[in-house]
C-alpha cells in the first residue's frame, strides 16, 4: 500500500516537469527568417614568424531561413538555411529559458584586406526570446592559412537575428 501511495505523487510530479519542459521548448519551436553579420578579430602572422599584427574583420552577412525542432526533453535542433549557401545544423539545450548550443564546427571564408582566407571555427552560442525575435550570440574561434600567412581569431562578435514567420 505504501508504494502505491509514494508512486502516484512521484508519477505527478514526473508528468508536472516533463510537460512544463514542453512548454518551455514549444516558445521557441517554429520557422523563422535569419540574419547574421559580425566581425572577428585575428592575428595574422607571417608564415615564418617574422611580423604579426592585428586585424578586424567583418563577416559575409548571412541570411535565410531557420528551423527550431525539439528532440525530447530540454534538446533542440536549429537549423539555418542560408540564401545561396550552406546548411548549418546545431544542437543545444534550454537551460534558464535561454537556448545554449553545444560547441560545432563550420567553415567561414573572412577578408584580411587584400585576401579572402578560410577558417576552420569553432563556434559556441547562446539565443534569448523577446516576443517574437530571438537574439543569438555566437563565439568564434579558430584558425586559417594562405600561402604568406597564419591566422588566429582572438575575438569576435556576431549576432544572428531571427523574426517568426507568421
Amino acid at each position: 500500500m505504501k508504494i502505491k501511495k509514494l508512486s502516484i505523487p512521484a508519477a505527478i510530479i514526473s508528468a508536472i516537469v516533463l510537460l512544463s519542459s514542453c512548454g518551455k521548448i514549444s516558445r521557441f519551436q517554429g520557422n523563422y527568417s535569419f540574419k547574421t553579420s559580425g566581425t572577428v578579430t585575428m592575428e595574422r602572422a607571417s608564415v615564418n614568424d617574422a611580423t604579426k599584427e592585428e586585424i578586424k574583420s567583418a563577416l559575409t552577412s548571412e541570411s535565410g531561413q531557420m528551423n527550431i525542432l525539439s528532440k525530447g526533453g530540454d534538446s533542440l535542433i536549429v537549423t539555418m538555411s542560408i540564401i545561396g549557401g550552406d546548411v548549418v545544423v546545431m544542437e543545444g539545450k534550454l537551460e534558464n529559458d535561454r537556448i545554449v548550443l553545444n560547441p560545432f564546427k563550420r567553415m567561414i571564408t573572412v577578408f584580411d584586406g587584400s585576401r579572402n582566407v578560410a577558417m576552420d571555427m569553432d563556434i559556441t552560442g547562446s539565443a534569448t526570446r523577446y516576443d517574437d525575435v530571438i537574439l543569438y550570440e555566437f563565439r568564434y574561434r579558430g584558425t586559417g592559412t594562405s600561402l604568406s600567412y597564419k591566422y588566429t581569431v582572438k575575438e569576435s562578435e556576431v549576432k544572428c537575428v531571427a523574426k517568426a514567420n507568421e
